[in-house]
């Protein structure tokens, strides 16, 4: 039976299993289908002061990865950190649970 709550790699902080896993779905769908709106949302959690080019803030509301203005919830911000590595065209997706 899996745990309610995971360790994330980058933080000792504890989230919810459900939550990071449909973060990580709605990351994974936006990096294989809108690989502009999945560059904004990982700029979007590395910079607060970043913002969406074009439609891709509406396409990551939808996702309700941000807000309507384009604010991001905390623990959003902590599983998306810790599941992307790499910067620019090298970004990738990465198992963002420490397995205990």
């Amino acid at each position: 039976m899996k745990k309610m709550m995971v360790k994330l790699r980058n933080s000792k902080i504890e989230e919810l299993r459900i939550l990071v896993d449909a973060i990580y779905m709605s990351l994974e769908k936006l990096f294989e289908e809108q690989p502009t709106a999945f560059y904004d949302v990982v700029m979007m959690a590395r910079d607060k002061n970043y913002k969406p080019f074009g439609v891709n803030g509406e396409i990551l509301c939808q996702l309700v990865l941000i807000n309507k203005d384009n604010s991001m919830h905390d623990s959003t911000r902590n599983i998306i950190l810790a599941s992307v590595e790499g910067d620019m065209l090298e970004m990738r997706l990465v198992n963002p649970i420490i397995e205990e």
